[in-house]
């Protein structure tokens, strides 16, 4: 059998519909889609098949080891069944490092049962090209890499990484605008900093501002792209960074986070419940909404918020907020008696 790996499971049923000339027969192996086709089938991935932390304990992020470990669980055991009928894997990921990455995780969980298929995989098309291992080892590093930084930015949110820093101080670094909104740290378009945003930038830029510079991050890349075309090892690439995050970061670490990081997220408290009430964006509008109860107030869709600390509106309760340096105003614009327009 003929085995396409896809990103996706919409790719690997339009691929499935092409080669079937119609509609794929539709086929679940572990309660994932497997749609095949004469002489094969397709499977989407949904992502990397594998993750890496960084291992929990005390010490420097730099000196703590990584671990990885398998993430798609069903997908995993949907191609382990299918390993005994495939004859050889064709990769249709995306082609660039991280969709290499993705093929050969595959083809290593087939090979776990059928460790021929390590030397049949190969790129989809004609004629098919081997999977690029130097340039999947170069995907791996910068998860690596990203993984450590993530551990030293911790205190400040979840799922940061390298580029983290950069996209907050408006640098290069788009990538890690999406883990930046999630933890409130940014907002608008194009992305700017909330006061969390601003505080935690001003901690880096005070105890680590290595972290914050360019420099940092085009030189972690020159040793990716060394990695890609086999001038080094992905262990050696590892290694250079931990060095530099050992350097660029106190052995105390970058401390807790500052005392008014969790009020820099929080504009205030919920007229209703007490509840933390915080701003949330979406489809080009904003509002501040109530953790706790839901309570919601919109938002203007442009302009800096800051809170007034400890502050309320004294008609009715709502929190009072800045916008772009103004005077303090009542959040809501439409029920309050006091409201101004």
């Amino acid at each position: 059998m003929r085995l396409i790996v896809t990103d996706s499971a919409t790719a690997a049923r339009t691929i499935a519909d092409s080669l079937a000339s119609g509609k794929a027969d539709m086929v679940r192996r572990h309660g994932v889609e497997m749609p095949s086709f004469p002489g094969g089938a397709a499977i989407g991935l949904g992502g990397a098949l594998h993750e890496v932390a960084v291992a929990a304990g005390r010490g420097h992020p730099a000196d703590r080891p990584l671990v990885w470990s398998l993430r798609r669980r069903a997908v995993a055991r949907a191609l382990r069944a299918a390993a005994p009928t495939v004859d050889a894997m064709e990769a249709a990921t995306a082609d660039d490092a991280a969709g290499e990455l993705r093929a050969l995780q595959a083809v290593a969980v087939l090979g776990e049962v059928e460790p021929r298929l390590w030397r049949s995989a190969r790129r989809a098309g004609t004629p098919g090209r081997p999977l690029d291992e130097p340039r999947a080892e170069s995907a791996a590093a910068a998860e690596e890499i990203d993984a450590l930084w993530g551990c030293a930015l911790a205190p400040f949110g979840a799922g940061l990484g390298l580029l983290a820093p950069l996209a907050l101080a408006g640098e290069d670094g788009q990538a890690a605008v999406h883990a930046l909104a999630a933890e409130g740290l940014v907002w608008g378009e194009p992305a700017r900093p909330s006061q969390a945003g601003a505080l935690v930038l001003e901690r880096l830029q005070a105890r680590a501002p290595t972290l914050v510079s360019t420099a940092t991050a085009d030189r972690v890349g020159e040793w990716l792209g060394s990695v890609a075309d086999g001038t080094i090892d992905r262990s050696r690439a590892v290694a250079r960074a931990r060095d530099l995050l050992r350097r660029a970061v106190p052995d105390g670490g970058l401390g807790p986070p500052p005392a008014d990081l969790a009020e820099g997220r929080t504009l205030g408290a919920c007229p209703e419940c007490r509840g933390p009430m915080r701003p949330r964006a979406g489809g080009g509008r904003r509002e501040l909404r109530c953790a706790a109860c839901r309570l919601a107030y919109p938002l203007p869709p442009r302009g800096a918020l800051l809170a007034v600390p400890g502050a309320a509106c004294p008609a009715c309760g709502a929190p009072l907020l800045r916008l772009d340096g103004g005077p303090p105003r009542c959040v809501d614009r439409t029920g309050c008696p006091d409201a101004e327009g």
